[in-house]
C-alpha cells in the first residue's frame, strides 16, 4: 500500500509522463470548418488522456476558450463534452487548439 500512495503522490509532483506533447498538424489541415458550434454540444474525442491531472489539463484548456459554457470529461472513454453558450458559442478550430495546447490530440470531435 505505502507503494501505491508513494507513487500516486510523485505522479501528482512530476505531473504525468504517460503521454509527452505531440507536435500536431496545423489546425487548418485538422479540419477545414471553423464555422462557429451551434449552441449546445460536442463531443470531442482526445487521444492519449490517461489520468485525472491529464483531463484536469484539457478541461482547463478548454474552459478559457471564449463561449465555453461547461466542460464534461469521461476519462475511460477519453471522450470530452463541451456545452456552448447560445450567443457566444465557439469555433471547432478553437476547441481542437485548446486540446493541442493541453498537449493531445483531438482526433474527432461530433455535433450532440
Amino acid at each position: 500500500m505505502f507503494r501505491a500512495v508513494a507513487l500516486g503522490i510523485c505522479c501528482l509532483l512530476v505531473g504525468c509522463t504517460s503521454t509527452p506533447k505531440q507536435e500536431t498538424a496545423p489546425l487548418a489541415a485538422q479540419s477545414p470548418a471553423s464555422a462557429p458550434v451551434a449552441s449546445g454540444a460536442m463531443a470531442l474525442h482526445v487521444k492519449g488522456m490517461g489520468c485525472p491531472l491529464c483531463a484536469t489539463n484539457v478541461k482547463k484548456s478548454l474552459e478559457r476558450v471564449p463561449g465555453v459554457e461547461k466542460v464534461e470529461i469521461d476519462l475511460g472513454g477519453g471522450v470530452v463534452k463541451v456545452s456552448a453558450r447560445a450567443n457566444a458559442a465557439p469555433e471547432e478550430t478553437a476547441l481542437r487548439k485548446a486540446v493541442a495546447d493541453a498537449g493531445f490530440e483531438c482526433a474527432q470531435v461530433e455535433r450532440l
